[in-house]
């Protein structure tokens, strides 16, 4: 892997030194932060330690090729102030996935254009802000059915959702079963545990 980097980013040896600030990546911050959080000691902790090193490594040189890619080609990059404004309104959804979100009210809410707010999800989730908020309620109903006694319907309307069949389809795309299955099945394990 040293020399295939080598040849990658000092492609004429050690003659110049390659220097590369790329653009703010959310996802390389989050792994930097678990990093951080590593409480584990031992060979536990250098396997930690190793994975999300390799982690960050691969993520740094995707940034890389994305930048140059856009350096190329003009396509505009978002600031760090938008790339935490994206975390932020991803976390609202997370927290809030039962409002009725509309990519105008995203945008006002982050104060920035349609445009900007799907690079920021594509670039952080790679996801649009649709499927990201569909997942997002897909995940925490997910949750619930493994968490409360709420019954479908319910956790349908809880999730922001109005139409159980549609709730059905995008579960069993998901999670490769029905969710009255999935919930069923959970009881059990609870029950023989």
């Amino acid at each position: 892997m040293q020399t295939q980097l080598l040849k990658t980013f000092m492609p004429k040896g050690d003659k110049e030194i390659f220097a590369y600030i790329g653009s703010y990546n959310l996802r390389i911050s989050e792994k930097i932060q678990q990093l951080e959080a590593i409480k584990q000691k031992g060979i536990v902790r250098q396997l930690l330690t190793n994975g999300i090193v390799h982690m960050i490594l691969a993520l740094e040189i995707e940034q890389h090729n994305e930048d140059t890619k856009n350096g190329v080609t003009n396509f505009g990059s978002l600031s760090r102030g938008e790339m935490d404004t994206i975390n932020e309104l991803s976390n609202f959804i997370q927290n809030y996935p039962e409002i009725k979100y509309t990519l105008a009210y995203l945008s006002k809410k982050g104060g920035m254009s349609p445009a900007k707010l799907q690079e920021g999800f594509k670039l952080l989730h790679n996801r649009t802000v649709s499927d990201f908020i569909r997942n997002t309620r897909v995940e925490t109903a997910e949750n619930l059915l493994k968490t409360t006694d709420l019954n479908i319907s319910e956790i349908v309307y809880t999730v922001g959702l109005t139409s159980r069949s549609y709730f059905s389809k995008i579960f069993k795309e998901k999670y490769n079963c029905s969710p009255k299955y999935y919930q069923e099945n959970q009881y059990s394990v609870a029950v023989t545990a």
